[in-house]
């Protein structure tokens, strides 16, 4: 693993032709944007490099991200979104084919996306949870439903879960998640639980796997090749996250870049580089964008 400088930058920036980037702890952390980033993007596009914008996060539809990207000052168009909330509706309508209509546990960019695609979901937001025992053995069903898909849900509870696990008895009822990020950067020291904190919960009452869509996994992967016919030699991921980000370019063969301006400390990263064998160890890191920007 290298430290990467500005030197390093420019010499990888000629040998690539697409960078993907991770969102959240690389651009920006809430709605603060991370310095340097928006120089980063803008020199690139300068350069003709092709970007994308590769987020396990499934709470805003692509039309939502755009007017983030460009609210923070960001250059960015439409088909360089690539988010889970868009890859899991591309997956279910291309690979599984899916029909019937899905019980969606997520936040209403993430419905938008989906019906969108064509995937008909049920109602998001608040689910009151009340009742004895009794009432909840005779909980009401939908007989339409013939998916489960755990996103973020801020409104996650019981009966959330009670209805996620029922549908899932059903063997030939489809299981898909977006991510297993377990929290969201904050900046702060409040701990966010993330997606896959909810999805541990369904996964362990129901008794069984989904499949997942976002970083780490392949799915969200085969669907930016498809749309944008990637070429994994020439191809670099730019990312926070060791587990997800890191382990993601390097199952698929691409170059990494951690910059440890989000979730992982360097801390964290010298306990990974400790270990004999690991698919999270970065070829580089730097500790932000604004870090290469500047010394370019």
């Amino acid at each position: 693993m290298e430290l990467l400088n500005g030197k390093d930058w420019e010499l990888l920036i000629s040998n690539i032709d697409n960078f993907l980037f991770d969102c959240d702890g690389v651009l920006w952390e809430g709605n603060t944007i991370i310095p340097g980033g928006v120089e980063a993007i803008t020199y690139l596009k300068s350069r003709n490099k092709r970007i994308f914008f590769v987020t396990n996060n499934s709470t805003k539809s692509r039309v939502e991200y755009v007017k983030k990207f460009t609210t923070l000052g960001y250059p960015v168009e439409f088909e360089q979104i690539i988010c889970t909330a868009f890859a899991t509706g591309y997956y279910m309508k291309n690979v599984l084919n899916f029909e019937g209509k899905a019980y969606l546990m997520g936040r209403p960019g993430f419905k938008q996306e989906l019906n969108e695609l064509g995937i008909n979901t049920s109602k998001v937001g608040p689910d009151l949870t009340s009742g004895e025992l009794d009432a909840w053995s005779s909980i009401p069903l939908d007989p339409d439903i013939t998916g489960v898909i755990v996103g973020f849900d801020e409104y996650f509870n019981y009966k959330k879960m009670t209805l996620a696990a029922t549908y899932l008895s059903d063997p030939n009822c489809k299981f898909i998640a977006t991510n297993e990020d377990n929290i969201l950067p904050t900046g702060t020291k409040v701990i966010l639980p993330g997606s896959g904190s909810l999805l541990e919960a369904v996964k362990f009452v129901s008794q069984r796997e989904p499949v997942v869509i976002g970083k780490p996994h392949s799915p969200i992967f085969e669907c930016l090749k498809s749309m944008a016919n990637i070429d994994q030699d020439r191809t670099v991921m730019v990312g926070d996250r060791l587990g997800t980000d890191i382990a993601f370019g390097n199952r698929n063969g691409l170059k990494t870049v951690l910059t440890l301006s989000g979730v992982t400390s360097r801390e964290q990263l010298d306990k990974e580089l400790a270990k004999p064998a690991s698919e999270c160890k970065p070829k580089f890191y730097t500790n932000s964008l604004q870090t290469l920007t500047k010394e370019m």
